[in-house]
């Protein structure tokens, strides 16, 4: 697997987790402590989120989300905030970095790319004109993930389920791009008369969308020879796919604007 599937493996894995400020994988036993990595840190999950939450009202609505879980069987509910759920993996999962950081951090780790760049394992950032505020991942397929909020936990939903403007920033992280994909991503065109673009590197894989002559596209390598990953409008909004590098053209110069 490469560093983007291991990540995008490991997120979809902390589907339902719950939302607590500044949690970045303890876990509430259904015993009543606190753990991270296997280990107990506190004797009451309760307490600990007291102590971290923002305020009383916020504390009741993460613990009732966390009773929710453990009252339906679950044995364990690990705990994230927005930041947390990308750093526990970034940090220390994979050890790409030595220090946490904030959603603003991961912002400005990130080169940043234009909506119609990404691909999966990009960060999608609600930035407020001074900051990154919130970030989540980008899964592909027009899905992502992030820890929403303390009534919803962490959840896979539409890029644009909160409306197309809830993301207004995107970056990628260099450390994830081990084959030197984010610097190489390029505009393009479709050199083709009716290029199938499909969800992988492959003739058998299914199709996506269809790219037609002209359609312009952001198009990366991928680990697949002759084949490349792409970005495009297919008419119904934003696609990530494959095509066969021989239809695509790279734009010398980038657009014209």
């Amino acid at each position: 697997m490469s560093r983007i599937s291991d990540f995008l493996a490991w997120l979809r894995a902390r589907e339902g987790a719950a939302y607590v400020w500044g949690a970045q994988g303890q876990e509430a036993l259904a015993c009543g402590a606190l753990a991270l990595d296997a280990k107990t840190v506190s004797p009451s999950w309760e307490k600990w989120v007291d102590a971290r939450e923002t305020s009383g009202a916020n504390a009741a609505r993460a613990k009732a989300f966390i009773h929710g879980k453990l009252d339906s069987g679950d044995a364990s509910v690990p705990l994230f905030d927005c930041s947390g759920l990308v750093m526990r993996y970034l940090q220390s999962v994979a050890g790409y970095f030595a220090s946490d950081m904030s959603a603003a951090g991961l912002y400005e780790a990130c080169e940043t790319l234009a909506r119609e760049a990404i691909f999966p394992g990009c960060l999608l950032f609600r930035h407020d004109g001074k900051k990154a505020r919130h970030v989540g991942v980008y899964l592909g397929d027009g899905q992502a993930i992030e820890a929403y909020g303390r009534d919803a936990g962490v959840v896979i939903r539409g890029i644009d389920a909160s409306g197309k403007g809830y993301w207004n920033r995107f970056g990628a992280l260099p450390c994830l791009c081990e084959t030197g994909r984010c610097e190489q991503a390029r505009f393009a065109v479709c050199s083709g008369g009716s290029v199938n673009v499909r969800e992988g590197p492959g003739t058998e894989r299914l199709i996506v969308c269809v790219a037609h002559k002209g359609a312009l596209m952001i198009a990366a390598p991928c680990e697949v020879p002759n084949w490349q990953q792409v970005a495009l409008d297919s008419g119904e909004g934003l696609v990530t796919g494959y095509m066969y590098a021989k239809y695509i053209d790279t734009i010398e110069g980038g657009l014209k604007t």
